[in-house]
């Protein structure tokens, strides 16, 4: 299944008035699928969950992808997982977690995805300090953030540990194999004392495995 398959599948999500979930893990659909996947979702009626894993995604295509979910009201999850995607596209979904049709006008906003899964992406500390500042926005709608295996390092968990001081709505972050040391480490501790505090919000799951020198 390559490009031209995502093309009908684009006109069947812009038409169904049913369909809920659409999984091509593992169909290189490419750059060419995911803009016209990209161009589909803010027309689509139903779609909650698009799973994308191992489609030979880039940048580009997640730039595509971005626009689409910045204004699809329906989706609540999007799986990238095994793309390459890097910081320019991560870059590109964080600024479509906080889109609104009038940026002075919080009840405008037209995305509220939920789930996002970015493991194995080549995301390095750039794409987290992106991610981190949209979590640190007011009405963020991430409920769930996967960032396994991208070489996030110390600067980049750092960085969402940061946004964890503002944000209260995030309940699940992985960050398995994401090169963390000792520094990180510390960041997220002094993070979450803040962060849990209250019984009815803040983070409720945490994945992290850091390197031997970090324990």
């Amino acid at each position: 299944m390559g490009p031209r398959s995502a093309a009908y599948l684009g006109e069947l999500i812009r038409k169904s008035l049913t369909l809920q979930t659409l999984s091509l893990g593992c169909c290189p659909i490419g750059d060419a699928g995911a803009a016209l996947l990209g161009r589909a979702l803010p027309r689509t009626h139903s779609l909650l969950t698009l799973g994308l894993q191992e489609c030979n995604i880039t940048s580009i295509g997640c730039r595509h992808l971005a626009m689409g979910v910045g204004r699809c009201k329906p989706l609540q999850s999007l799986w990238l997982f095994a793309n390459s995607v890097g910081d320019q596209g991560v870059a590109q979904l964080s600024l479509a977690l906080d889109y609104k049709e009038d940026a002075r006008d919080p009840k405008s906003r037209t995305c509220f995805l939920q789930n996002l899964g970015l493991e194995l992406n080549e995301i390095t500390s750039k794409g987290a300090d992106a991610l981190a500042i949209a979590l640190a926005l007011d009405g963020c709608p991430l409920r769930c953030l996967r960032l396994q295996h991208n070489a996030l390092g110390d600067l980049g968990v750092s960085a969402l540990a940061q946004s964890l001081y503002l944000n209260k709505t995030l309940t699940k972050l992985q960050l398995r194999d994401v090169n963390v040391q000792s520094a990180g480490c510390a960041a997220l501790a002094a993070a979450l004392d803040t962060n849990c505090r209250e019984p009815d919000q803040g983070l409720r799951i945490l994945c992290l495995e850091p390197t031997s020198d970090a324990l």
